[in-house]
């Protein structure tokens, strides 16, 4: 392995995750994001067997009636992860992420792969006009909903796995002040808000549904005492992932893109400095990210034009 490579690559990620976050927040509720430690997750292991515990009725949701597909019309259970585009890799999250810590490893890609990966969705306001990009252009993107939008929005998650993209667990709450009390990671706290979504997500989807991914609230390397909460992640067959470039949607605002160019350069930079095969970039849903949807026709087309594979994380 290329050590110095490998230094280099931790410095950018862990950088990143800093400008991300801009300052690390203090304990309490708000979706502001950093990104990748070079720490591996263990080797999943089996789910646990017992039933998540069942969340609320969910609101009523704008999606159903709109095009979108209702409730009442989930997909087969038997439709998981092998149904993204033709084309787009597929790829486990622990491999990933392994990948982005050591990129000589023999699993690890060796032409370049980009993963575009959507944060604190699903989302009315975005969520339709994301699906939309990525059907245009015949590739798919990696989810990360919160329990809380999932169970208000079944509509929009059924739409997002008909489509073919993947969808990951990113807590249930984002509460970054339950998530961590006093900066330090609640291993139980965050096992039961991974248990509820998931309960939510195979309420959409069917009792079949599942997924090797999580995203820390914040991203991992924003907090302390992580080693108990990566335990109960992997306890639930599920590897976390950060990432190593951005649209710096959720920078502050003196640092944050104001136009389409610099958020395509913003991203395109990260890709180029993480001297990686395996780029993971993250993007974020809601009212606010107008400007994220409108980057990202140009963003895929990057990719696609310096002979990038997209690809989508189980």
């Amino acid at each position: 392995m290329n050590h110095s490579r490998w230094w280099a690559a931790v410095v950018v990620v862990v950088a990143m995750g800093l400008a991300a976050c801009g300052t690390i927040p203090t304990a309490g509720p708000g979706p502001t994001h950093p990104t990748t430690s070079a720490s591996p997750p263990a080797s999943p292991s089996s789910p646990p067997t017992t039933t998540p515990p069942t969340p609320p009725t969910p609101s009523q949701d704008p999606s159903v009636g709109s095009g979108g597909v209702t409730v009442s019309q989930r997909p087969s259970p038997s439709k998981t992860s092998d149904q993204a585009p033709k084309g787009v890799v597929v790829t486990p999250a622990a491999v990933v992420h392994r990948c982005m810590a050591d990129p000589d490893r023999d699993e690890c890609p060796d032409k370049p792969v980009v993963y575009l990966t959507v944060d604190d969705g699903p989302s009315p306001e975005s969520t339709n006009n994301y699906l939309a990009i990525l059907a245009k252009h015949g590739i798919a993107a990696t989810f990360f909903v919160t329990g809380q939008q999932a169970s208000q929005f079944p509509g929009l998650v059924q739409k997002i796995f008909a489509q073919g993209s993947g969808i990951g667990v990113h807590t249930w709450s984002h509460d970054y002040s339950v998530l961590y009390p006093d900066r330090v990671a609640d291993p139980k706290r965050i096992g039961d808000e991974i248990d509820r979504t998931l309960g939510t997500l195979r309420d959409a989807l069917g009792p079949d549904f599942t997924t090797t991914a999580f995203r820390y609230p914040g991203g991992h390397m924003s907090w302390k005492g992580m080693g108990p909460a990566d335990k109960a992640v992997a306890a639930r067959g599920m590897a976390w992932l950060d990432w190593n470039a951005m649209y710096g949607d959720a920078e502050p605002e003196s640092r944050r893109p104001t136009t389409v160019e610099d958020m395509v350069n913003m991203v395109t930079s990260g890709a180029e400095n993480s001297g990686n095969n395996t780029v993971v970039v993250l993007l974020h849903e809601g009212p606010t990210r107008k400007l994220s949807q409108q980057a990202t026709p140009a963003v895929i087309a990057w990719f696609r034009d310096h002979g990038y594979r997209f690809g989508v994380i189980r």
